[in-house]
């Protein structure tokens, strides 16, 4: 074995041995997080994670709304800052005659 063929080799397997260890850490940490999921979803009542969803649902909604107006503040403002200097190219691009 020549020194590039040695040199691909170990390339390709620390690669390979890099990515194993990723996706282990990965899968350890996504299945520790079911677990603790489970858990808690198993620990409450239906009734009470049905309730805290829709708290929750209603305050994400809340955020939405108070978004949207924020936009439209926003689109308004820039409209009305826009319109005068709109003005004042018109007027200037308009020739007297002579």
């Amino acid at each position: 074995m020549d020194a590039i063929d040695a040199l691909v080799f170990t390339t390709v397997l620390s690669v390979t041995g890099t990515l194993a260890v990723t996706f282990a850490i990965g899968w350890f940490r996504a299945s520790r997080r079911v677990r603790d999921l489970e858990r808690q979803v198993s620990g409450a009542a239906p009734d009470t994670t049905v309730a805290q969803l829709e708290g929750n649902l209603a305050a994400l909604a809340e955020h939405v709304e108070q978004l949207a107006n924020g936009q439209d503040f926003l689109s308004r403002l820039v409209t009305e800052r826009l319109q005068p200097l709109r003005v004042q190219q018109s007027v200037s691009k308009v020739a007297t005659p002579r």
